[in-house]
């Protein structure tokens, strides 16, 4: 009786993961970056007009690449151009997802101005490992610091070990608000502003016009504009 009683009950537990729908491709994104939150919640409601169910995980920027265009995932969230130029693998969905800059932080009391990428060169640099937005920017410049995360940025800067710290502008003041950091700001102007767009994996590029399609739908109505606004206001906000 016991063990009939028990195998009811081993029955009951699975009924409800039976009628539960698993995702159909999981894609990946940086962890702890501000505009990748966004483009994750982006892409899902892209995909779910498209009528399909994705999960997203968080991850390093180096480990993210290496799962998506090993194919041990199914692709990336989000990712800037040069991606698809560096890694054959990935097929970049052709309408841009959302945008990032890349933004310029700096002690308060340095007087360092910086009108374009240029003069990157006269300082010492602060970036985050495996992204590619700053690594691109600083290609070819000596005085380059990658740290492991991006909230030792900011600390890196305001304790003077790096003259300029490289991200996006939400990035930046969301690590600024976290730490409690009042003497790091961002210069005037974004150093660049790029596109970010979705990658799927080589074996799923049968995803890429169905996909391209929605987000075109969405930037004609202005649906996607208006959805990166909301989620950059609630990330900021929370």
């Amino acid at each position: 009786m016991k063990k009939i009683a028990l195998f009811f009950l081993a029955v009951c537990m699975l009924i409800p993961a039976i009628g539960m729908a698993a995702p159909e491709y999981t894609f990946v994104r940086i962890e702890n970056l501000p505009e990748q939150e966004i483009g994750e919640r982006l892409l899902k409601e892209v995909y779910k007009r498209a009528g399909i169910e994705i999960e997203v995980e968080a991850m390093s920027g180096v480990r993210a690449l290496e799962a998506a265009s090993s194919g041990e995932k199914d692709g990336e969230a989000l990712r800037i151009w040069s991606v698809g130029e560096k890694y054959p693998s990935l097929i970049r969905v052709p309408t841009p997802l959302s945008a990032l800059t890349t933004q310029a932080f700096v002690r308060k009391d340095s007087n360092i101005t910086l009108s374009s990428p240029d003069e990157l060169k006269k300082f010492s640099i602060a970036i985050t490992r495996g992204v590619a937005h700053t690594k691109d920017i600083t290609a070819g410049l000596e005085n380059v610091h990658e740290v492991p995360s991006e909230d030792l940025l900011m600390p890196f800067v305001e304790a003077g070990r790096a003259e300029v710290a490289l991200t996006s502008l939400e990035n930046g003041m969301v690590i600024l608000k976290n730490a409690g950091i009042n003497d790091v700001v961002p210069v005037e102007k974004p150093l660049k502003v790029h596109p970010l767009y979705h990658y799927v994996n080589e074996k799923n590029k049968n995803l890429v016009e169905k996909i391209d399609a929605v987000i075109k739908e969405m930037t004609a109505s202005g649906e996607l504009e208006k959805l990166q606004k909301q989620y950059a206001a609630d990330i900021l906000k929370n």
